[in-house]
């Protein structure tokens, strides 16, 4: 990989419902960012979108505004307009 992954210490103890941050599990009520989590390492890492071809599976979550301060902005997933 050409870029590190990074850890987000997602909190799982919880269980919302509804659409939700990854990593703190609070409820959406605005802006928030996607981001490619691995699942080789349990849904924890946020992978780089030019490194998702070398990792097995993966998911795209949502990252609330606050939490999305630990991640680069060359993380998010940009939507086309």
């Amino acid at each position: 990989m050409k870029h590190e992954e990074i850890y987000l210490d997602p909190d799982f103890r919880k269980s919302p419902k509804g659409p939700h941050c990854h990593i703190c599990q609070r409820a959406l009520k605005g802006n928030s960012v996607r981001v490619y989590v691995s699942q080789e390492s349990n849904w924890s890492n946020a992978i780089h979108p030019e490194d998702i071809g070398e990792v097995g599976d993966y998911e795209i979550v949502n990252i609330g505004p606050e939490c999305s301060k630990i991640i680069p902005a060359s993380y998010y997933i940009i939507k086309a307009k």
